[in-house]
């Protein structure tokens, strides 16, 4: 089943890495053109044209940290 299909807009309300410490806001990913928001344990991110931007970062993250979790491209 297809969570997204016939969905115009999505939140996604995740860990930013798995268990091992890779990505999980990736490059390329299902659901990118319903999905309007990310929002992971370091922060918010607003998808926007299928780019990301950052929207908030979480208490005590540094927005370094946050691009080097993030393997897909953040565009501002």
């Amino acid at each position: 089943m297809d969570l997204a299909a016939g969905v115009t807009r999505l939140v996604a309300d995740m860990n930013h890495s798995n268990e091992a410490g890779e990505f999980k806001v990736l490059t390329r990913w299902t659901g990118h053109r319903a999905v309007g928001r990310i929002i992971t344990n370091l922060g918010v991110l607003g998808v926007v044209d299928s780019t990301l931007q950052i929207v908030e970062l979480s208490d005590g993250v540094r927005e370094i940290e946050f691009r080097n979790a993030t393997e897909a491209t953040i565009v501002n």
